[in-house]
């Protein structure tokens, strides 16, 4: 291999009114592309080459910026660059929709292609449903609310997640509605009242989004009957492993049938734990705490077990996968500051060595796969990270990393000279941490298939109008109560609408959500036909191979 040849990296050094233009240009640079073709393009000389390569190419330098919009929509530090590049993103995307509903262009693309595959047409391509997509990720990208809460209603908080939830006047402290935060509250806090109040909270936020997605649900599953399809499900599927709904359905409708004896055990385990007198019921609110108690009883603490992984550290052990991938990998420390988002963004530079073809990772490595088998890579990878030897060789506990990490240590203990633990996980705790995986996986996995069901339940109805007329957030919540065991409120209190609040249903794993369950139901076979004992290496190398050979 040649030399490495640093690519160009974006500019990050943007105001608002910069994005604004960005995305008027962009939107510009289409409908001039547009135009050459259809003002030039006679019906009867259409051609892939003066027609669909031209669009696939405009088509392209939109994504382009469309995705730069997107990462400064999720990660720019100020509110008003976020806002900025969600508008842009919006424009951008009315200007696809207005690509896809042109009908001139669409009379060329069809004289291009067979007419036999007509009824094969993606929906968006008559631009259905697309224009429910932006405001919903826009909605999902903001600000999703807080919850104010004495330090005595946050009592089992660690004192380092504590001390870093913003604190008014009168002491109290705000618990932002974000994954973090919710996720702390649910694990750590004794406080009963404030675990139900924020994960309730939590299922609410975004409340503009449920309208959205209901449109877009019934818009898709129009869409679909018109070209011909049961149902969007049905369009979707047909090409994938599954090939129809009924086929997922029985499939998820199996797993719950096996899982039901699990959750039972495990929820009669953790009613005993929660020792409730008045209240024998154990609810949604309850399982993370709880879960928590079990691990700390099998002396697995994530608390502890997340000291030995600092990011810098695990960053730089991370080029494992140079040897792994063939890849290489380079940190850019000469980078300029508006070559990055925020100051604390580290920037690297990677070739793809693998069969010699700089920018065509994705052509090599998924093209060959059907949907509903692209999360076989990352299971596989899951498992290779729980080899013990991969993450003895990941870890390094934070207080060695330097003195300034000891001596922080030492305060957080409250002793001047508090021992120093071992450097790496230690085994012992590693042989807990593996043995711990499995715990309360009936509940864990049991989610997974009522959210696999909700999926296929919206985007497979008897008709549109069940979805105009039935309560999706209904739905929703009595899935997950009766598919996990694990209880909502019984005072009326609404159980919200979690499935707005995330963008799977809406854009990512839409009719496919069942995917990661089909593999994790057959990972372990997958697992020891890859090696389960096997090296750090070559655990990984085997898999990786039957990932590119199948």
């Amino acid at each position: 291999m040649g030399p490495f040849v640093r690519p160009p990296a974006p500019n990050f050094n943007i105001t608002a009114s910069d994005l604004a233009e960005q995305g008027f240009l962009t939107v510009q640079r289409l409908q001039n592309a547009l135009s050459a073709i259809v003002d030039n393009v006679a019906l009867e000389d259409a051609s892939f080459d003066n027609t669909v390569r031209q669009l696939a190419q405009a088509e392209n330098e939109l994504n382009f910026d469309a995705q730069y919009m997107s990462l400064l929509r999720s990660v720019a530090p100020l509110s008003k660059i976020r806002q900025a590049a969600s508008d842009a993103g919006k424009e951008i995307i009315r200007g696809y929709l207005a690509m896809l509903q042109h009908e001139r262009l669409f009379a060329l693309v069809d004289a291009v292609h067979d007419r036999a595959h007509k009824e094969d047409l993606d929906y968006e391509s008559n631009g259905f449903s697309t224009k429910s997509i932006p405001p919903f990720m826009a909605n999902v990208g903001s600000e999703p609310g807080s919850v104010w809460k004495s330090e005595q209603a946050l009592a089992g908080l660690s004192r380092g997640k504590l001390e870093s939830l913003d604190q008014d006047s009168d002491g109290n402290r705000r618990i932002n509605l974000t994954r973090p935060d919710v996720t702390a509250v649910l694990r750590q806090c004794h406080v009963d009242e404030t675990r139900r109040e924020v994960f309730l909270r939590s299922q609410a936020i975004f409340p503009d989004n449920v309208p959205i997605f209901q449109e877009a649900m019934v818009l898709r599953d129009k869409a679909a009957r018109l070209l011909g399809h049961p149902s969007f499900s049905a369009q979707r599927l047909k090409d994938k492993m599954a090939k129809s709904p009924e086929t997922v359905d029985k499939f998820l409708a199996e797993l719950n049938g096996r899982l039901q004896p699990l959750i039972c055990a495990e929820i009669r385990h953790l009613r005993r734990l929660k020792d409730a007198r008045e209240d024998s019921s154990f609810y949604l609110w309850d399982f993370e705490y709880y879960h928590q108690k079990i691990l700390k009883g099998r002396r697995v603490d994530h608390e502890v077990v997340s000291e030995y992984f600092p990011a810098d550290h695990a960053i730089q052990q991370m080029n494992i996968f140079q040897h792994l991938f063939d890849l290489s990998i380079e940190e850019v420390k000469d980078r300029a500051d508006d070559q990055v988002w925020h100051p604390d963004v580290k920037m690297f530079a990677e070739y793809m060595t693998y069969l010699g073809r700089r920018g065509m990772p994705c052509s090599a490595g998924i093209a060959r796969s059907v949907r509903d088998f692209v999360e076989t890579p990352s299971q596989l990878l899951e498992y290779w990270c729980w080899n013990p030897e991969t993450l003895q060789q990941l870890s390094c506990h934070y207080s060695y990393l330097s003195d300034g990490h000891r001596q922080a240590r030492c305060r957080l203990q409250g002793q001047a000279d508090a021992k120093q633990p071992s450097k790496e996980l230690p085994r012992e705790l590693i042989a807990e941490l593996i043995a711990s995986k499995h715990v309360n996986q009936g509940i864990s996995t049991s989610r997974l298939v009522a959210l696999g069901m909700f999926d296929m339940q919206v985007h497979d109805p008897k008709s549109s109008g069940d979805l105009e007329t039935t309560s999706i957030a209904n739905t929703y919540s009595s899935l997950l109560r009766d598919v996990t065991h694990l209880a909502g409120p019984k005072d009326g209190a609404s159980m919200g609408h979690g499935y707005a609040t995330t963008a799977h249903f809406m854009w990512g794993a839409e009719a496919n959500y069942y995917s990661y369950l089909h593999v994790l139901a057959r990972r372990e076979s997958l697992r020891q036909t890859c090696g389960r004992r096997a090296s750090a290496t070559t655990a990984w190398t085997r898999p990786q191979r039957f990932g590119i050979e199948n």
